[in-house]
């Protein structure tokens, strides 16, 4: 099984911005430069109804790559929240998939710990569920 790795810190990060805006879908998106350091881009969810679904503002995600690349880094997961629903990928999230080659990450603060974040990549067939190790 494929694994994606992040630290403490980053998942820790992640948890506090989608438990601060409990109500809509948080977004955006994570870079690694080399092996270790990672970078979260938020982006603003510009969806109609972002308590259902998101959709990742174009000035944003231009700024986050032009940043990336400015870096030296490269583009290793979106990530996005659910807030009343497992962090399984929805039928908006199987239907809007922009970056096909990176990890998909779900955090669902209202699930159990062993549930609150859980980490996907587009397979053939589908999402395929990946293992999420946290650790430095």
């Amino acid at each position: 099984m494929e694994t994606l790795k992040l630290s403490p810190s980053t998942t820790h990060e992640l948890l506090n911005a989608a438990n601060a805006q409990p109500l809509v879908e948080i977004c955006g998106v994570i870079a690694r430069e080399g092996n270790h350091q990672d970078t979260i881009y938020p982006i603003a969810n510009v969806h109609p109804d972002p308590a259902r679904a998101f959709t990742l503002d174009a000035r944003d995600q231009i700024a986050a790559f032009k940043s990336m690349r400015h870096a030296g880094s490269r583009l290793l997961a979106v990530y996005h929240s659910h807030p009343d629903q497992p962090a399984e990928p929805s039928a908006a999230d199987r239907a809007g998939v922009g970056y096909p080659d990176a990890f998909t990450l779900i955090i669902s603060p209202t699930q159990s710990p062993a549930d609150v974040m859980r980490a996907w990549r587009l397979g053939e067939h589908g999402f395929v569920e990946v293992k999420l190790r946290v650790s430095n």
